[in-house]
Parts: structure tokens; sequence; C-alpha cells
């Protein structure tokens, strides 16, 4: 399955999967792979690598427009690794710098599940370590606003939410894994943990954007020297480029991903007949911004404010739209 932030990348940018030899939105290295070979994704030289701009791909995206042929204009396609988006229709929209890397499937619902799988894989944590791991986490006792902890994660690694690995990442795993995972592996995903916790804070400093892209590569480096060129995810490449967003975003609670699949899910508990969701929910949009333009009545207070929300935020959530629309229908009947 494709890693949904090159989906993005290919459906926003115009650029190629990651299955493409050139199959990264921000540089031009090559992925080389043989016929019934995997890709191979390693090698981080970063300091060598091209980057791409945005006049370089409206010059080869100008340059695709002029194929005589699909033959063509596929070929090309895959020399340039890009093809046509609407999008730059637009004179403002910048191809490669607005298609920015999600540091949350990157890092937490990328390596870290990875790298836990890898273990699994190789025997690593066999199943009576990771009952060890699960009594290990069971005795740890943190702050109620952490959230969730990863119960059972033995059996349930393969579900957990982005925002229960990066508890684990951050909070538990050093604890649960020294003494049961091999030291050299362990060594390894330490540096991977020492990057989270420099570059995971609402407010980074550039000392801390260097640090945190020195280890990056010292893991990169180090993992693909313990487990091989093909073991290497192509989300790892994209660690190396992660630097050059957080330079155009800031901080990565700036502009990754928990805030926008938070509200998927308020959208998802969301009852609708199945036919045409996506008009109920606009209705519903429409029927907060419609509450929120009201202003209260002077008179008769006693009959309205029952019906308003306390909280104005209540207007935006589905419960508390849900909540006045009955509300206000009981109240009219």
């Amino acid at each position: 399955m494709r890693h949904r932030t090159f989906r993005h990348q290919e459906s926003f940018g115009g650029f190629l999967g990651h299955g493409a030899k050139l199959g990264c939105s921000l540089c031009f290295k090559s992925f080389p792979k043989g016929f019934g070979e995997k890709q191979d994704y390693s090698g981080f030289d970063h300091d060598n690598w091209v980057l791409r701009t945005n006049a370089e791909q409206r010059r080869r995206v100008n340059r695709l427009s002029r194929a005589q042929s699909k033959a063509e204009r596929e070929q090309l396609e895959s020399r340039f690794g890009i093809r046509y988006t609407i999008l730059l229709e637009l004179e403002y929209y910048d191809a490669v710098r607005f298609c920015a890397i999600d540091p949350m499937h990157n890092l937490f619902l990328g390596t870290a599940k990875s790298m836990f799988k890898l273990w699994i894989d190789s025997e690593h944590l066999s199943r009576p370590v990771l009952t060890q791991v699960d009594e290990r986490i069971s005795k740890i006792n943190v702050m109620t606003d952490v959230g969730r902890i990863p119960s059972e994660i033995s059996s349930n690694y393969g579900s957990l939410t982005a925002d229960e690995w990066k508890n684990w990442t951050m909070l538990y795993s050093i604890f649960c894994l020294t003494g049961l995972l091999p030291d050299n592996n362990l060594k390894c995903w330490q540096t991977f943990v020492m990057v989270c916790r420099t570059l995971v804070k609402p407010s980074i400093t550039m000392d801390d954007i260097r640090k945190g892209d020195h280890l990056l590569m010292k893991f990169c480096r180090e993992f693909e020297a313990l487990y091989g060129g093909l073991a290497v995810k192509p989300n790892m490449h994209l660690h190396a480029l992660l630097k050059e967003c957080i330079l155009d975003y800031g901080p990565l609670y700036e502009f990754w991903a928990f805030s926008f699949e938070r509200y998927n899910g308020l959208l998802g508990n969301f009852h609708t007949n199945n036919k045409n969701p996506d008009v109920q929910i606009m209705r519903k949009f429409l029927t907060c911004s419609f509450a929120d333009s009201i202003q209260p009545p002077q008179e008769f207070p006693e009959h309205f404010a029952p019906l308003l929300p306390h909280d104005k935020d209540e207007f935006y959530s589905m419960e508390g739209c849900k909540q006045l629309y009955f509300a206000s229908t009981s109240e009219m009947g």
C-alpha cells in the first residue's frame, strides 16, 4: 500500500508515485529497481541531492504539454518524475513547497510503526518478549493529558493510532525495550527517539532544527548499516528533507495532520443516510454558520437562552449543532 504522504503529493503536486524512478517530490534522487526487484531507497548523502524548484517544475510541465502523442508524454513523465496538475494554472501555486511532508505519517505511522514490525518479523521481539513489554507498559503511570496508553501492544500494534505511536515512541519505548531488544537495535532506535524529542515540540529553535536534522541523518545511516539498503522505506528518504518543511512552515505542531485526523473522526461520527453524506455535512456547516450569526434576543431570554450553547465552540461541534437543531425544531413544534 502506498504511503499517504506520497499519495497526497501525487494528487496535488503532479508528482509520480514513490514507485517511480524519480519518486520524490522535493529532490531528483533516483530510486533504482531492476525487473522483479525491490526498490532501493537507500543512500543519505543529501548534501549532494539536487532539489526540485517551482520554476523547473513548471518548465518541465510545459515540455509535457508539447508532447505529440500519449506515448511521448508518458515517456517524459517517467523521465521527469512529474505529470500535469491543474493547480499549476494558479500563478501563486508552488508545486514543490506547497506539498509539505506530513510529520505524523512520516515519523510515527511511518518509521515508528515499520521498525516495530521489522523487529517482530526478524524475531527480535518474540511473543514472550512482547508479553514483557506489555507488563512494563502497565506499570508506567503518566499524566492524564498524555492520552490513551497503548495497551496489549503485542497483538494490537497494527491498529494503534498515530497518537499512540507518538506516545509509544517518546514515552514508553526506551523503558520497555531496554534489556529486551539487542543493543545495536536499541541504540539505533534511541537515535530516532532523540529526533522526536528534539523536533516534536510546540516551539523549536534553529539549533533544534539543526540538531534534529543531524540526528535524523545519523539514524538513517545507522538503520541502513544495520538492516540493509533494501529495508529502507520511502518515508525514511523524506526524513532528509523534513528540515526544509520546518523552515517553510514552522514547528511540526503547525502543519502535521493530527488535527485533520481528529476532525475526520468527528465527521465519521456524524450520522448520514450514506447516499449524499457530502450534502448533509455541508448542511450541518451552514446550520452552524447561521446559528453563530444569530444575535441573542433581548426579550424573553428565559425562553431563548436554553436553545443556545453557552460555549461558542459548541456551534462547531457535531453534537452541539445536532442539539441546537433538535432543540429549535422541537420548540417550533
